[in-house]
């Protein structure tokens, strides 16, 4: 064997080798942006959701991240939004997706600056106009619940 053909049987073998390289690069780019899809599809399902159940008169757009976090943070430490949650998990067809009834509880990591007003100018403590038996209810940013005093 010649040097020239040692040569291109190298040569033929680093560009198999790129060819490989590039095809594995392809397909990982590929499964990142099927699952970037995935979840931008989840996103915007979310948005939907949050849109659709907003007070009528205001505009979920109107609020920014920092503001909605606080609204979503003081809706979610209502008891009757965590029953609905563990009712809707002990509905699934998966019966081995569980109940997380004894595991949830209201996240501490969130600073109570952040939950302390759901509005600008107003608080947690607020009256809640979501309707059942809410209605007439105040949130304080531990979560806890009380009936307005008149």
């Amino acid at each position: 064997m010649t040097e020239q053909e040692k040569m291109s049987k190298v040569d033929r073998l680093e560009r198999k080798m790129r060819q490989a390289r590039a095809e594995y690069q392809k397909a990982v780019r590929e499964e990142k942006e099927k699952e970037r899809k995935a979840q931008d599809r989840h996103k915007y399902m979310m948005g939907g959701c949050v849109q659709k159940y907003f007070p009528k008169g205001l505009d979920v757009y109107d609020f920014n991240e920092h503001e909605m976090n606080r609204i979503i943070a003081c809706a979610f430490s209502l008891k009757d939004v965590r029953n609905m949650i563990n009712t809707v998990i002990k509905e699934r067809p998966n019966p081995a997706a569980g109940s997380v009834t004894e595991n949830f509880s209201v996240r501490t990591d969130i600073p109570p600056e952040v939950v302390s007003g759901a509005l600008p100018g107003a608080s947690c403590g607020q009256l809640l106009s979501a309707g059942g038996s809410q209605e007439g209810t105040r949130c304080s940013p531990s979560g806890v619940r009380s009936t307005p005093t008149p």
